[in-house]
């Protein structure tokens, strides 16, 4: 990548980092692309060597960050599904285990009202690298080269949906430290870090942090057999 537009990507990353999505923000759109283009390209450089230049990934992760920023929805996720349960007549029963709780709720308002309570919208840092796949996989495939299965056999704007809304319901419940330490460990919607790193960003011990890292991907993991179990129902 050139060198001058290296140093001008930094420029306007350390300028604007940090910024959220917010639409109604004027200039937003720009800003929250510019605080998230490390992260774009960094996901896009991952298939470097495939068959794609590096201004061809540059551009990739370019349109797939814009991408991921039109057709981003806080309401994906946990509280899509949830409420999508609700709103086709699921019993209390089939509510309290596709929410993953062991309480019953027994009437369509006290649904809502907890859906509200004890969820929380969908990360916009942790969609953008399945965006930008998606374009590196159709760019690759345009340049014909060899793709995984199911980028051959489905949308993949399907696929980023679908890996957006399960990765929220895995991780909601969860303590938010728990999640942080694992977006962080495994460069989730961040760059990826050392334990040590991650204990002295949080002010505790590696045990400390191995030990929040084992909890989050324990409870995921339950999760997940109860989502697969609500599945059959």
């Amino acid at each position: 990548m050139d060198y001058k537009l290296y140093k001008k990507i930094g420029e306007l990353y350390e300028r604007h980092k940090g910024t959220e999505w917010n639409p109604e923000e004027e200039g937003n759109r720009e800003k929250c692309i510019y605080a998230n283009f490390p992260l774009a390209i960094k996901s896009a450089m991952k298939w470097k060597g495939m068959g794609l230049s590096e201004d061809e990934l540059v551009s990739a992760a370019m349109y797939g960050l814009c991408q991921a920023y039109d057709k981003y929805k806080p309401e994906n996720g946990v509280r899509k599904k949830l409420r999508e349960a609700v709103e086709n007549g699921c019993t209390a029963e089939e509510f309290a285990l596709i929410a993953g709780i062991k309480c019953t709720v027994d009437s369509k308002e006290a649904m809502l009202v907890w859906i509200e309570e004890n969820t929380k919208p969908a990360k916009f840092s942790s969609i953008i690298p399945f965006w930008v796949k998606a374009v590196v996989m159709k760019d690759l495939k345009a340049a014909g080269a060899m793709l995984p299965t199911e980028f051959e056999e489905n949308d993949a704007e399907d696929t980023i949906d679908d890996a957006e809304d399960t990765f929220a319901m895995l991780v909601d419940g969860i303590p938010t430290s728990w999640v942080e330490v694992l977006e962080m460990r495994y460069g989730l919607g961040c760059d990826k870090m050392t334990l040590r790193a991650i204990a002295d960003k949080l002010g505790t011990t590696i045990a400390e942090v191995k030990g929040m890292l084992r909890g989050c991907i324990s409870m995921m993991r339950k999760k997940k057999e109860m989502l697969e179990c609500s599945n059959c129902i």
